[in-house]
């Protein structure tokens, strides 16, 4: 009874039991990716809401990396990147071929 929500996603690379994933959203519903990464066992870092009680106290590893969009006049595509911020769980990553 839900509305649809579609994305799809890439695994990049795997530490332990964490993973860098690349999520391309389709629909862009509220709390998609945390909703449906936390409905198949898989809750992003620090989500205290759809993960788990034991994750760590740190802010939620969820990450714009990558945004864009058509400007409202000029209609020309706009693209703008930033890498996270290098502290955990970013840092176990190699981030630089992003």
């Amino acid at each position: 009874q839900g509305k649809l929500a579609l994305l799809e996603y890439e695994r990049l690379q795997c530490l332990d039991q964490h993973a860098l994933v690349k999520v391309h959203l389709i629909t862009g519903r509220s709390h998609q990716i945390r909703v449906q990464f936390s409905s198949r066992s898989w809750p992003l870092w620090g989500d205290r809401r759809y993960g788990t009680q034991s994750q760590s106290k740190s802010a939620i590893a969820l990450w714009a990396y990558r945004l864009c969009f058509e400007h409202p006049v000029s209609k020309q595509l706009c693209c703008y990147k930033a890498l996270p911020p290098s502290q955990e769980p970013w840092n176990e990553f190699n981030l630089k071929g992003l």
